[in-house]
């Protein structure tokens, strides 16, 4: 005979309080501030793939491009093939368009003293997202 399931309400739910400066947004709702704030926007507390889904949201939006700095390599990764799966549903407006994968802008791992020469492939990628950039492809 299974065990009985857990009775609900005896389980412990943590208390998200938030504090008065901030507040609980969606992310079409975020987009919109952060398109009509000029200069910058702050988000706190986006987890997993919300960043992705934010970017997204500002497309959707009415954003031209969407610039997403990652503080590693290995999270810019994970950001890119999030931002892959996800373009592949189409925008949340239910239109699903032809997109561009997103341009992956990899950092050096490799210190500028050290005596080792950087890996050509990753110059070669970067050179090929910056042109891309610069020349307001898409």
């Amino acid at each position: 005979m299974p065990a009985p399931a857990p009775d609900a309400s005896a389980i412990p739910i943590p208390s998200f309080e938030l504090t008065g400066d901030r507040r609980l947004l969606r992310v079409e709702e975020a987009a919109r501030q952060a398109l009509a704030k000029p200069g910058g926007f702050t988000l706190v507390g986006a987890a997993g793939s919300g960043h992705a889904l934010l970017a997204r949201a500002l497309l959707a939006a009415g954003a031209s491009h969407v610039l997403y700095v990652a503080p590693d390599s290995e999270t810019a990764l994970r950001a890119s093939e999030d931002l892959n799966a996800l373009s592949s549903l189409g925008l949340p407006t239910g239109t699903k368009t032809e997109e561009p994968a997103p341009l992956l802008v990899p950092g050096s791992e490799i210190s500028p003293y050290a005596e080792a020469h950087p890996d050509r492939r990753i110059a070669m990628q970067r050179a090929a997202a910056l042109f891309t950039i610069a020349r307001g492809l898409p």
